[in-house]
């Protein structure tokens, strides 16, 4: 995980877990940080997929944001 989190690096996937579970596991957001707009990358063997989620939202339990 890269940006405004505290302790940027790669950061496991448990199976269906939130975006902010591994926010979380990234020591938090720094101040600096929008909750409006962040993206997940997701890398497999060959490919990467980029998501755009709303953090606020997500933690909210919103479907369209907590992939």
């Amino acid at each position: 995980m890269r940006g405004e989190v505290r302790e940027p690096g790669t950061v496991p996937h448990f199976g269906a877990s939130a975006p902010e579970g591994r926010v979380y596991l990234a020591g938090g957001i720094t101040q600096d940080a929008s909750l409006d707009s962040a993206q997940l990358f997701r890398t497999q063997a060959t490919t990467m997929k980029i998501l755009s989620v709303r953090l606020k939202e997500s933690s909210r339990g919103n479907p369209v944001d907590n992939v």
